[in-house]
């Protein structure tokens, strides 16, 4: 009798310990994600822009220039390096790949969104020449402000 006893007593305390609920305050989640997302764009893609300042731009323009075709194309290689590096993970050999394929994943992925983030500030910042969707670019390759009317 005193080990149903016990028994009873010891769910009734790992029950109440369980369906306790953490305090959890989403807004703190949120926005250190976002700081985070905004930290690491700004690294990234300064410096992205400091090395290979020519190879950055050709990112942006070819985003530019076909932005859903850039999106589904990340889209499909994203997923399907998530799925090698799951893939990998689950056999023991494929382990030791699996870790830095997806350190860079993650490094990929964030030199992508930086590389997007500068063609979408670019395109909102830049008002277009007529008749075209990019912005009027001066000799050394800086964006300056283009007027509406016609050259």
């Amino acid at each position: 009798m005193i080990g149903l006893t016990a028994l009873f007593e010891a769910g009734i305390v790992v029950q109440s310990v369980v369906s306790r609920t953490p305090d959890v305050d989403p807004g703190v989640g949120l926005g250190g994600s976002a700081v985070s997302a905004f930290l690491s764009t700004l690294l990234v893609g300064g410096i992205l822009i400091a090395l290979t300042p020519a190879y950055t731009e050709r990112l942006v323009d070819r985003i530019a220039d076909d932005a859903i075709g850039s999106f589904i194309y990340g889209l499909l290689v994203l997923v399907s390096l998530i799925l090698v590096v799951v893939v990998l993970a689950l056999t023991i050999v494929g382990v030791v790949v699996a870790v830095p394929l997806a350190i860079v994943v993650g490094l990929m992925w964030a030199a992508g969104a930086a590389i997007a983030f500068v063609a979408i500030g670019e395109r909102l910042a830049v008002r277009p020449r007529v008749g075209t969707t990019r912005p009027e670019k001066t000799e050394k390759g800086s964006v300056r402000l283009a007027s509406l009317e016609s050259r």
